[in-house]
């Protein structure tokens, strides 16, 4: 209320200078935010929202709808500020004392959400963290700021609010009302403390309100997204289980029981049929087993609410977790207590260690599993049901028996039944809703187990030595409450004494609106003074909180005054969108009406947003019918809306021209004599009756619309054209007639449209220059029927024959094309009313159309019509009117006619056959010529395609190499480069993430994008590596992938995208630089073999792996390929410079491979040779310096990166400490998995005059020097695989286009054949073994999820990164919460300070037991993530061909912080055997199933293994087909 508060000290000031505002000069068209500013300060220093009332007369009193303090105004609240407000506005304008009074609520549970997550956000607190008075300090910060905000939003609304008597529901008289509410009625016996079934939400931890429930209906099984779990869960389902009788018999061993919760076994005290089932009635007072926990026995029992129909036809009776349960448990005297669901949602069972503190619907599928094992599940079919959600958290409420505090309703409800006839409530139909709700007699759950709002006034009193049992004292505070001890007990002394902890429901302070407004309980009077407003002139809601709101008001204000809290009950409809949806954020049809008036735009995007202005935006949210079940809010509504905005502003521009000569204008006197005056006139009396009317019944859609018509179509269309012949093109005598006649439409137009426009009536009436008018238009009187009287029925029957002949006048010139200046004439024979109109409005239709014709009797106008050229406009009984064509071309007309007619007749004909095909019944023989023809056009077509498919496969197969060739010379080179480039962007879609070996660039590209100087929040500061290595490739990669960067901060992407960017940006780089390279080879080779060089590489999995990889061996790798490029086309200085560059930048055994190939290639001279060394010695000078320059300053040292690299590895040998391999490793291991059996055709390249043949043996030797060292990896040898790959290709090539025609050269073309098969059948096995080899990745999303789902988006999460699996998949592009602290493993981390971490990430190849082993006591195995482990055969198939499958083992587990960090002695979930497995797929999927006898399991970490093993399967027997 700071807001207004300031606004209302300056309005004091203002006060004596309270006249209308100068705006200065007025825009062209119609500008909202120039119309409503500066309007809303001068109504509050005239101080027209607060007027004291001039006479003994009653005041209008009502309040605003108090809107919760949790954010902002919705369309819903604009709408009931629209409605209240025309109400208020009228009601002051006709003489009422109006106060219309604003408030806010507290919102209770809501509003502690709201803070909850603002206090994490902001701070990193949580509320558990804090004291309740400081968070209730907290929420008082945010109130404030709330309703200031929200204050200024009713404003931007126009509405004209009673601010001095602004309400809050928890200031000082709010408080004093609910403590004495709450002492009377419990002194009335009234409000009670009871054991019942409540509605309890396990995410807050707390009851919840009937309206904060949406039951959501499942007809079938669905899944529904529950927070804190990853996997939905299943609804809808209905399991039948076995539960064995104490004695079986033969013929009774068990009784099948059907149930939908079968996590609640473990709390069932009794199962329970219909007394008059047949089925059962031998069974009743026997008992049965709980399947759980056998030694648990069960009465049999029978009562009439269970179904005979339903399930079958026996019911489990769960007290504690079901309503119809506790009442049939409370009369039968059954246990009540006995629970096994926790107010967390979790699973709480001694007696089933492995089941106790388990979620409850993984509890659900825990015990679906041990029912299983045990043989008692016996089926599980569909069932529809009603699933309860909170709306707030979007949680699946649970059904809890709770202690609280209850309202008795039933007496409360009756007496507000029978009070429905002192009620005027609007709609009518909403009488039988009132009745309903006051039917329900259910008891008023009042407690909340919240920190904010109205603390419960009872006390919980213990006793010394226990000599009485403890009670609880209503009282209204601790003093009175131990003076009401003292009276009541005083033979004992107080021990302990303690305030409920719970605050009231936010409904019971709402409900007393009414009474706190009137002053109760200190200065209560039911008839009206200075401070005391009660009841209430009308109570305007929404519908949807009828009962939870208007009732539960009544029923307070008739128990605690005897008095209806209102006189009117007005109820509107829920705000939906165009089609009649309900508004919500996960639809996308929420509307901000803040947006919508001010022209703030929704998105990044829309920049162009329109200000509609609060009068456009109230005035179309009032054209749809407010009474209705539901309003339509569309946008073409508001559209045409600000068009009728802009229609009043340029009408209004045009009369202020003309009142400008005239100083001051009076109100028409009855002087006047046109005819079309006194119909404009007419019609404003008909508009001044019907508004009123409609504002009497509150349909305010008819208000509306009636004011539009007429402004727009009446006045302006008809009146306002009509009247400029007296002004233009000069002024007439008897214009002053006229002009009176606009101040009198004018003026009283605009006090009819003040309350739905309020700025733009008050702006428009600014402009008027009226004698007499008032200093405001809301001050000024509103128009009565009795005060505007210049009703002349007659004039409207004949206007509308009029106007309808205007229509048809501008429909001919325009279908004639004549022009609108062009005289027309007619003549016209009519009678009685018609020719009425046609006598006194002749002249306005030739001023309007330029129309004149006479008047004739009927036998003169036929003669004369069949004589001349006469178009018929008018044929009635009264009146028929014809229009001569004059300068019209008929022959023309006749033919567009005709060409009309002939278009219109082919439809007409189309549609007869067709309707003729459908219509006639067929005899059955037609229908089987016809299916048969039908079929035989089907296989016809079939066998066509197929000939055509195997005649472009044989066409494929025949055709020669030089074809294709000759067509594909100058295209196709780029093609089949893009060929392997593809590949290689599907394998980064497959396999996005990376090793550790390229995590040093990766890291540092992500470092040059987001914290480019910032040099100390680098990687690589503090994980630097054995040797340093350079950073010029990673900064020219992020130069290249910026542009991508500045999209995904544009548009809001994860880093991970970003990672694609990088890496699809690097594999682009390697095949342009490939792509040259085969074009050098077309040129100097053959283009055939550059062909084939294509290939061959688009099938070899590791090329197109390694392209997109961030190692130094890639970036090497492009220089390569531009060296080999250059070599080719003889440009040996740009070759040198290539390679010297990749030399001392990126790997310096690279030299090896260039020293061989340059000394194949002989130089034309001397002097070029010389020249050449020199440019390659500058080429290295210049490497030295950029890579010295750039590396020094990252590294924060002199140094040399490939140097340092190269001693490190060559020199001391540091290689050989990760591993060895044997010296051909390369050629009998490493080249054939990366060429494939491609390989065997390099050796046919010797022996040619070709630069091939020379590139192959330099690659052969460069390999079998770099064998030399004793580290062996295939990346070490990448460069040579595009020349291994080229030689195959020219081999490939050369055999293939061989003139001789013989046996060998059939067979090698076969053999290559083969060998590309073979290939691409490696490459598809490597890539999908590739695929499976990046589990810390998985596990990094994985918690992702977790922690979307069960904390707070910003909330800051620790999370631990061991050394295995920051080596196998995670990298800073994969941190994508910045709110997070994610922290690699390093010297510096004992275990004692890992275990603090909230998450874990453990990883290990093949002990990944062992390695969890130190954190399973304060740590919980959320999920093991797999990795590739090798390829087997299956060969337990019988007479089938061997399978070949991946294996796969655990080698990542992620370990979450357990809430209380106690050890878990026991895990968590019994092994699901085999055969289970084979009955829930038999169960659920309906196909048979047989398999051996399960196996054990015997591991020491067993536990663990087996709750992984229970997810994945429950994962994988997810029911796809219903029973």
């Amino acid at each position: 209320m700071l807001l207004i508060g300031r606004r209302w000290m300056w309005s004091i000031f203002w006060r004596k200078l309270a006249t209308r505002p100068d705006k200065g000069e007025k825009p062209a068209a119609y500008d909202a935010k120039f119309v409503e500013s500066c309007w809303y300060d001068f109504w509050l220093a005239n101080d027209f929202f607060n007027k004291s009332p001039t006479s003994r007369r009653r005041p209008y009193i009502f309040c605003l709808p108090p809107p919760n303090i949790t954010g902002d105004l919705h369309l819903g609240h604009a709408l009931t500020v629209a409605i209240e407000d025309a109400i208020a506005r009228k009601h002051r304008m006709c003489g009422d004392a109006v106060f219309w009074i604003p408030g806010f609520d507290h919102a209770g549970l809501a509003t502690q959400l709201v803070v909850e997550n603002m206090l994490f956000n902001k701070n990193g607190i949580l509320r558990k963290e804090m004291s309740r008075e400081d968070f209730v300090r907290a929420c008082d910060v945010w109130k404030t700021e709330r309703m200031a905000s929200i204050e200024n939003q009713l404003i931007k609304l126009g509405s004209s609010l009673s601010w001095q008597r602004t309400f809050y529901t928890m200031d000082t008289n709010f408080t004093k009302a609910v403590v004495e509410a709450f002492k009377i009625l419990h002194q009335q016996g009234l409000i009670y403390r009871d054991y019942r079934i409540v509605n309890w939400s396990p995410y807050f931890c707390s009851v919840i309100s009937d309206i904060e429930v949406q039951l959501r209906y499942v007809e079938q099984p669905t899944e529904i997204t529950v927070p804190g779990r990853i996997e939905p869960v299943s609804f809808g389902r209905m399991y039948f289980i076995k539960y064995p009788l104490e004695n079986p018999t033969a013929e009774d061993e068990f009784v099948i029981v059907a149930t939908t919760r079968p996590e609640t076994i473990p709390a069932d005290q009794a199962i329970a049929v219909h007394p008059e089932d047949p089925r059962y009635g031998h069974l009743i007072g026997l008992r049965v087993r709980n399947p759980l926990l056998p030694g648990k026995l069960l009465p049999f029992i029978c009562d009439k609410r269970v179904e005979q129909n339903l399930g079958s036809g026996v019911v489990k009776v769960t007290p504690a977790h079901g309503k119809m349960d506790f009442d049939i448990a409370r009369e039968h005297g059954l246990p009540l207590e006995h629970r096994c669901i926790d107010d967390q949602g979790r699973m709480e069972v001694e007696e089933l260690v492995e089941l106790d503190g388990l979620e409850r619907f993984t509890g659900r599928e825990l015990v679906l599993s041990m029912l299983i094992n045990r043989d008692l599940l016996v089926d599980c079919k569909s069932h529809p049901m009603n699933v309860p959600i909170c709306i707030r958290s979007g949680d699946v409420m649970e059904p809890m028996l709770k202690e609280q505090w209850y309202l008795d309703c039933s007496e409360l409800a009756t007496e507000v039944k029978h009070a429905v006839d002192r009620l005027d409530i609007l709609p009518l139909g909403m009488r039988n809703e009132w009745i309903n709700w006051t039917s329900k007699s259910e008891d008023w759950c009042l407690s909340r187990q919240s920190w904010w709002g109205h603390r419960v006034p009872a006390y919980y009193a213990n006793f010394e030595n226990d000599c009485h049992p403890s009670v609880w004292v209503v009282a209204s505070d601790e003093t009175d409450a131990r003076n009401v001890i003292a009276d009541k007990y005083p033979q004992y002394t107080l021990a302990n004494l303690r305030q409920d902890d719970d605050v009231l429901d936010t409904w019971f302070s709402s409900a007393l609106v009414p009474l706190v407004l009137g002053g109760w309980p200190e200065k209560f009077r039911s008839d009206f003074t200075e401070n005391c407003y009660f009841p209430l002139s009308l109570l305007e809601t929404g519908h949807d909180i009828l009962g939870f709101w208007a009732v539960k008001m009544a029923m307070l204000s008739l128990q605690l005054v005897g008095e209806l809290p209102f006189r009117k009950l007005l109820l509107h409809g829920m705000v939906c969108d165009e089609r009649r949806q309900k508004m919500s954020k996960s639809k996308g049809n929420v509307i901000n009406p803040m947006q919508l008036i001010q022209g703030t735009p929704s998105t990044e995007t829309d920049k162009g947003a329109t200000a509609y202005g609060a009068d456009a935006v109230r005035f179309a949210l009032l054209r749809s019918n407010v009474k209705a079940d539901t309003v339509a809010f569309d946008k073409t509504m508001l559209t045409r809306s600000r068009h009728f905005c802009n229609k009043l502003w340029q009408s209004f521009k045009f009369l202020k021209k003309i009142w400008n000569n005239d100083a001051q204008v009076h109100i028409l006197s009855h002087e006047y004599t046109s005819v079309v005056d006194k119909w404009i006139l007419s019609r404003l009396s008909a508009v001044v009756k019907n508004v009123n009317e409609s504002f009497e019944t509150y349909d305010f859609h008819r208000c509306t619309n009636d004011l539009l018509d007429f402004w727009w179509f009446e006045f302006c269309d008809v009146y306002l054209e009509w009247s400029k012949h007296y002004f233009y093109p000069e002024r007439c005598p008897t214009a002053a007639n006229i002009v009176s006649i606009f101040a009198t439409v004018t003026d009283t137009y605009l006090r009819l449209l003040a309350p739905f426009m309020p700025f733009l009536a008050e702006e428009l009436y600014s402009m008027l220059p009226l004698e007499n008018k008032a200093i405001s238009v809301h001050d000024a009187a509103y128009p009565k029927a009795d005060t505007i009287n210049f009703f002349e029925p007659h004039l409207d029957s004949q206007m509308r024959f009029i106007r309808e002949l205007l229509h048809h006048v501008r429909s001919v010139r325009r279908e004639f094309n004549i022009c609108p200046g062009t005289p027309l004439k007619g003549i016209a024979a009519c009678k009685g009313v018609e020719r009425a109109a046609l006598e006194n409005f002749s002249e306005l239709i030739h001023q309007l159309v330029g129309f004149r014709y006479d008047l004739v009797d009927s036998d003169k106008c036929n003669n004369i019509c069949m004589r001349n050229n006469y178009l018929t406009l008018i044929s009635q009984e009264n009146c028929q009117l014809h229009m001569k064509l004059m300068y019209v071309n008929q022959n023309e007309i006749l033919e567009r006619f005709e060409r009309q007619l002939n278009s219109l007749q082919k439809k007409r004909e189309k549609l007869l056959r067709k309707l003729k095909t459908v219509g006639r019944e067929q005899t059955d023989n037609e229908r089987c010529a016809a299916a048969s023809q039908h079929l035989k056009d089907l296989i016809a077509l079939d066998i066509a395609s197929s000939i055509l498919a195997c005649m472009f496969i044989y066409y494929l197969y025949r055709m020669r190499l030089l074809r294709w060739l000759s067509y594909f010379r100058r295209d196709y080179l780029i093609t089949f480069t893009l060929l392997p480039y593809v590949i290689s962007i599907v394998s980064i879609l497959l396999i996005p993430c990376t090793k550790v070996e390229e995590s040093f660039n990766l890291q540092a590209v992500h470092d040059f994008l987001y914290h480019r100087t910032d040099l100390k929040s680098y990687d690589h500061n503090y994980f630097p590596g054995v040797v340093p290595r350079t950073f010029i490739g990673a900064l020219l990669l992020s130069v290249a992938v910026y542009p991508f960067y500045i999209l995904a901060q544009l548009f809001g992407l994860s880093k991970f995208w970003l990672l694609i960017a990088t890496r699809c940006t690097l594999t682009t780089g390697v095949y342009i630089a490939y792509y040259k390279l085969l074009k050098s080879a077309s040129r100097v080779c053959s283009l055939a073999g550059a062909y084939n060089m294509a290939l061959f590489g688009a099938f070899q999995f590791h090329f197109t792996f390694y392209s997109s990889r961030t190692l130094p061996n890639t970036f090497a790798l492009i220089f390569v390929l531009l060296t080999l490029s250059k070599l080719l086309d003889e440009d040996y200085k740009k070759a040198i410079f290539f390679g010297a560059f990749t030399v001392v930048v990126f790997r310096s055994e690279t030299a090896i491979l260039f020293a061989l190939l340059f000394c194949g290639f002989a130089f034309e001279s001397r002097d070029r040779m010389l020249s050449t060394l020199f440019y390659g010695i500058l080429a290295v000078a210049f490497a030295v310096v950029v890579s010295f320059t750039v590396d020094s300053v990252m590294w924060g040292k002199a140094v040399l990166p490939e140097l340092t690299g190269f001693v490190f590895n060559v020199i001391r040998g540091g290689s050989s400490n990760y591993g060895t391999s044997p010296f051909f490793w390369y050629f009998y291991s490493a080249l054939p998995r990366a060429l494939g059996p491609l390989s065997l055709l390099v050796p046919f390249t010797f022996g040619d005059r070709n630069p091939v043949g020379w590139f192959a043996f330099s690659a052969i030797g460069y390999v079998f020097v770099y064998s030399i060292l004793p580290h062996k990896e295939l990346r070490f040898i990448i460069y040579t695989v595009p020349i291994f790959n080229l030689a195959a290709g020219y081999a490939a090539a050369k055999y293939r286009l061989h003139p001789i025609a013989s046996f060998g050269s059939f067979l090698y073309r076969r053999l290559v054949q083969l060998g590309v098969i073979g290939t691409l059948i490696m490459e598809v096995l490597f890539m999908t073994a590739a695929s499976y080899n990046y589990p810390s990745c998985a596990a990094l999303n994985v918690v992702d999820e977790i922690a979307q789902l069960k904390y707070a988006h910003n909330s800051e999460i620790t999370v631990y990164i061991d050394s295995f699996c920051a080596q196998n998949g995670i990298s800073r592009f994969l941190q994508t919460n910045k709110h997070w602290n994610y922290q690699k493993e390093n010297d510096e981390l004992d275990l004692e300070t890992v275990k603090r971490f909230q998450f874990l990430l453990i990883g290990h190849e093949t002990h990944l037991h062992n390695e969890i082993r130190p954190f399973l006591d304060t740590h919980r195995v959320v999920k093991f993530l797999p990795g590739y482990a090798g390829i087997g055969l299956n060969y337990t198939t019988f007479l089938r061909f061997p399978r070949l499958y991946f294996k796969k083992r655990d080698k990542v587990a992620i370990l979450e912080k357990l809430m209380n960090s106690k050890p878990t002695a026991t895990f968590i979930h019994p092994y699901h055997d085999q055969m289970s497995t084979a009955f829930l797929l038999t169960l659920f999927d309906s196909f048979p199933y047989t398999i051996s006898n399960p196996k054990s399991i015997n591991s020491p970490y067993s536990e663990v293994m087996m709750e992984r093993e229970q997810v994945s399967r429950w994962n994988l027997l997810k029911p796809r087909t219903l029973l």
